[in-house]
């Protein structure tokens, strides 16, 4: 299958059929670049203040520098070529403040290095309830010391934060061609609204461009931990909306922390382009223990308009891209290899996981080589608007151990998710569908009328040998789910089952291939399924004794089947079903 080609006029459409309550200015914000940026009219020279390659400390001469701008109205701090050190005793938590108005901007991230020294926990850039800053064209190498594995406070490179003291909005934040290293904070670029949870004043305007990282061993702190971060880039609006967030060209090496990128609670509108997060939690986190390489968290739904782009994960430890909680997510384009952990105790995992999301749409993925490719947990209650709740197009995935797994959430009203021309080869179980256990009062509700649709169109479904293409349990969540596969090709040993399925399970089209290593093996297994409706599809079993269709205990009607090189076409084909306007009939072995 070929991949489309990414472009912003693809992700637009695919943001406008999301149901976006956002406005046409809302999602112009989402998706054109904003005008961002600090006056120029003035510069100094961080050199003229006393700073240098030669000098122990350059904390006093940038304050020095930033002082006189600020007198001046703002401008640009221009910082020079070579290493300039910062003593972390001279730093400590409030760090350099930078005053509003302001860029810092040195001679190039391979040119210009702020190296800081000494083992104080400390930040280096720190601006709180300031607008209109600029930080851009240098290296900046900590010294791994954070106070201790809870503090949000100490450890980072750059913070820009609105503090429960703010008077008003803060706007205008841009970090471009900057290289992160050896901080051990929670997070090394912080964007957080912190607030005061009353007057909700927001952030808006957010910029980073071209920031690359590079993880050393001890950077993560509480790294088996599943509740402490450690992330290279997070944008954080716990304590209040930030808005209008750009994310491009963001790289590295997230082997010895946790995360390349965290957006955390009332995102509004981001748009994110070219990562790439190689190796997250390989060497500084444990399996079960919140090694994601892209994580978009809400866990109030406060969270949208997220539209991620052609993303790059390269062997994440427990899951490469998380969504969770958040409504209106797009992602486009992206590949993920490499996955491993297992263990789901405390969360799913996969290459990538949609947890709880609300109307999120994933359209040209490649997955490769990952324990699992994607994990979905449908919400408990319906999002406002039409259609399937999620949708999954032009996935291709391949030399994974398992492909998808979908597990329906107890609610009402949760909405369905729809497969469309995706193509899945997995080593073991392709697609597991799945659901909770329904409380009594919802039982009768389930079982009157379907509350759930899982569609897959134009699909491929293929298991290696010993394992099922498709698996629809029998857990009571899920028996009130109506199921369709129309116009796809199954095949694996056993390879369509489905047990105790109650609502409608519609079988329109498809070729499903047992792979005949089985004696007695059946294309497909549909036993005390009670709404069975199989049409104009063929089923082949070629081992010995073969068969087309075990159907014991189940209801429903057959129409127009054929079972090429089958021995037995039907096996226990039951009293509820109806043979329909054409009875089952064996075609020609081919």
């Amino acid at each position: 299958m070929t991949r489309p080609i990414p472009t912003r006029r693809m992700l637009i459409p695919l943001l406008a059929a999301l149901p976006v309550a956002v406005g046409s200015k809302g999602l112009y914000a989402l998706v054109a670049k904003p005008r961002r940026g600090t006056a120029e009219t003035r510069s100094v020279q961080l050199a003229a203040f006393g700073g240098g390659p030669t000098v122990a400390d350059n904390s006093g001469a940038m304050r020095a520098a930033l002082a006189a701008l600020t007198a001046r109205g703002g401008g640009v701090l221009e910082i020079g070529a070579g290493t300039h050190r910062f003593a972390s005793s001279a730093l400590r938590n409030a760090g350099v403040a930078l005053p509003s108005g302001v860029t810092v901007r040195g001679a190039g991230r391979t040119a210009t290095r702020l190296q800081v020294t000494g083992t104080t926990s400390c930040n280096l850039f720190v601006a709180p309830d300031r607008n209109r800053i600029a930080i851009e064209d240098l290296a900046i190498i900590g010294n791994n010391v954070a106070s201790d594995g809870t503090s949000d406070g100490s450890g980072a490179a750059i913070r820009w934060i609105l503090t429960p003291a703010a008077t008003g909005d803060m706007t205008d934040f841009a970090v471009r061609r900057v290289h992160l290293e050896n901080f051990r904070g929670p997070y090394w670029l912080d964007v957080q609204n912190v607030g005061d949870g009353k007057r909700r004043f927001e952030m808006r305007a957010i910029a980073l461009e071209d920031i690359s990282f590079t993880s050393r061993a001890g950077n993560a702190i509480n790294p088996g931990d599943v509740r402490f971060n450690s992330a290279a880039v997070c944008v954080n609006g716990s304590g209040g909306p930030v808005r209008d967030v750009a994310v491009s060209g963001l790289a590295g090496d997230a082997r010895h922390i946790k995360t390349g990128l965290i957006l955390y609670q009332q995102i509004i509108g981001a748009r994110l382009e070219r990562l790439r997060i190689a190796n997250a939690g390989r060497e500084g986190a444990s399996d079960d223990a919140g090694a994601y390489a892209i994580q978009i968290y809400d866990s109030l739904y406060r969270m949208r308009s997220i539209a991620l782009s052609d993303p790059v994960v390269t062997d994440p430890r427990s899951v490469g891209i998380y969504v969770a909680g958040a409504t209106d997510v797009a992602i486009v384009n992206a590949v993920v290899s490499g996955q491993t952990d297992r263990r789901a105790d405390t969360l799913p995992k996969g290459a990538i996981v949609f947890n709880g999301t609300r109307r999120w749409h994933l359209d040209g993925a490649e997955l490769r080589g990952n324990w699992r490719d994607l994990d979905i947990v449908t919400p408990t209650e319906r999002a406002d608007g039409s259609g399937p709740n999620g949708r999954v197009e032009n996935v291709t995935a391949s030399g994974s151990q398992n492909g998808v797994s979908l597990f329906r959430s107890v609610g009402l009203g949760a909405s369905g998710t729809a497969f469309a021309n995706c193509s899945w080869h997995s080593r073991a179980q392709t697609v597991l569908l799945k659901g909770g256990q329904r409380p009594a009062a919802q039982q009768r509700v389930a079982m009157a009328e379907p509350d759930e649709a899982i569609l897959f169109e134009d699909c491929r479904l293929q298991a290696d040998n010993g394992f099922r293409a498709l698996e629809i349990g029998s857990d009571p969540g899920l028996a009130g789910t109506a199921i369709t596969l129309r116009r796809c090709t199954l095949s694996g040993s056993n390879p369509l089952y489905a047990k105790g399925h109650l609502a409608p399970l519609t079988v329109d089209d498809c070729t499903v291939r047992d792979l005949g290593t089985t004696n007695g093996a059946a294309a497909a297994t549909l036993i005390d399924c009670r709404k069975l409706d199989v049409r104009n599809s063929r089923f082949q079993s070629p081992g010995r004794d073969g068969i087309g269709l075990n159907l014991s205990g189940s209801a429903g009607s057959l129409h127009g089947l054929q079972f090429p090189g089958t021995s037995r076409p039907l096996s226990s084909p039951g009293a509820g079903l109806r043979l329909g306007s054409f009875a089952p009939r064996r075609a020609a072995q081919a």
